[in-house]
């Protein structure tokens, strides 16, 4: 109704039409840094959107492409229906950061191994599966045969995925080659070498006990047999090689002898005693494997002192120039070769003897003046002679062999005794240490 200034009025009838707003449906995403996501939205004709970083778009359903953080956030879109009602709602948009990946890194040499371990992710991803146990999982043993690069790929919990890499650097082993071989007889000495040289820290196994850390050892082996000889050698980058060589020890002989009797005369045959070991024919000392040398410089043909025919020789030295001493030499060769030997003297003494005449005459004619004994062999020291009348008593007496009995009684200077028959006793030892007593009868003659 309306009145005017004169209090006048009227009415009349309007019809108000009232639209509903649209409804507005407004949907975001979860994504990863780098992926496309897009918003979308429903209810009405145009559209108009405003999010972080003075994002605007008048699409309905825009796309985004290459993802960042800094666009997680709200996304406002306001919506225009065919009547021209607006309406807005809220889309979320949440951008994860991708997982950062760490792997360890490793060296080896040929032949280890190692164990590689990755972390910053769910689940992990190894390519390429070449040297490892397997192709998933957070560690992973790796022996490649060469150095190898491997790819890692880890998804988080919102399956955000990235990659990292690392690197099996695989070094070769030191190149030996140990030398040299040997064999021989006891003791056998060897200076070791390495022929391929390699810088690095050498340890030595002899293979009979003994072991040395310098790089060229020189060793000796003393007791007989095979022995494997090793050298370990670490080079500079830790890795490990070893390599052998075999070392033959033969036996060796060993010479002696004995013999007898001992001292021998020059009457008696020397008999030799092999006493050797190890001592093995035939070879080249005959066939009992040695060789005798009997050391008579006074034989006629000296090739005769060499006897190869026989284990245990006789021989008879010349006396002619007794007391002599001779060197006997043995030697003795076994089937490897090997040999040895040994000398020895023989001392040949005279036989011993003793003559004592049975009359003489102390009469000054310069004849047969004196009496007493002779002899070869004799001990002088042990000499002692005896000389008494007939009724017993003592006239000489003497420990030389040497002193002379002048026909007087012994510590007087009285005459000669008369013509007559005394009795003589003579005792000593021979150079044989024997002991021997004589008795006996003498004329004195004037």
């Amino acid at each position: 109704m309306v009145i005017d200034a004169n209090a006048c009025f009227n009415s009349a009838t309007v019809n108000v039409i009232v639209n509903p707003l649209p409804i507005v449906t407004a949907t975001g995403a979860t994504v990863c840094i780098n992926q496309t996501f897009s918003l979308s939205a429903t209810g009405g004709v145009n559209y108009s959107w405003a999010g972080p970083n003075s994002y605007v778009s008048f699409q309905q359903n825009p796309i985004i492409t290459n993802a960042t953080t800094n666009m997680s956030g709200s996304y406002v879109v306001t919506v225009t229906d065919n009547k021209g009602c607006t309406n807005g709602n809220v889309a979320q948009v949440v951008v994860n950061p991708l997982p950062v990946i760490t792997v360890s890194s490793a060296i080896i040499c040929i032949g280890n191994s190692t164990v590689l371990n990755a972390s910053g992710a769910s689940t992990y991803s190894w390519s390429p599966a070449v040297g490892l146990s397997g192709s998933v999982g957070s560690s992973v043993t790796a022996n490649p045969a060469t150095t190898t690069s491997y790819t890692i790929t880890g998804t988080d919990i919102n399956t955000c995925v990235n990659t990292a890499t690392t690197t099996v650097t695989v070094n070769p082993l030191p190149v030996l080659a140990v030398g040299p071989s040997a064999s021989g007889c006891a003791p056998v000495c060897v200076s070791f070498i390495n022929s391929t040289p390699v810088t690095g820290t050498c340890s030595w196994n002899f293979g009979d006990g003994s072991f040395s850390n310098s790089c060229t050892p020189n060793h000796c082996f003393v007791t007989p047999g095979t022995f494997k000889v090793t050298l370990t050698l670490t080079d500079g980058k830790g890795c490990v090689n070893s390599d052998s060589t075999k070392v033959i020890v033969f036996p060796q002989p060993i010479a002696d002898f004995g013999f007898s009797p001992q001292p021998a005369t020059n009457i008696d045959p020397v008999h030799f005693t092999d006493m050797s070991q190890g001592a093995v024919g035939p070879n080249s000392y005959g066939p009992y494997g040695m060789l005798w040398y009997l050391g008579d410089v006074f034989l006629a043909n000296p090739a005769n002192n060499y006897v190869n025919n026989s284990m245990n020789p006789m021989h008879l030295y010349d006396g002619t120039d007794a007391p002599y001493s001779y060197y006997v030499t043995q030697w003795v060769q076994n089937q490897f070769g090997c040999k040895d030997s040994i000398t020895k003297v023989v001392e040949i003494k005279p036989s011993w003897t003793f003559y004592i005449p049975n009359a003489f005459s102390p009469n000054d004619d310069g004849v047969n003046e004196g009496f007493k004994g002779t002899g070869v062999g004799i001990d002088n020291t042990t000499y002692n002679l005896w000389i008494f009348d007939r009724w017993g008593m003592l006239l000489f007496y003497s420990n030389d062999l040497e002193k002379v009995w002048d026909g007087r009684i012994q510590g007087k200077d009285g005459d000669i005794v008369q013509e007559d028959t005394y009795v003589w006793k003579v005792r000593f030892h021979d150079f044989m240490g024997m002991s021997h007593e004589y008795r006996g009868i003498v004329s004195v003659i004037k």
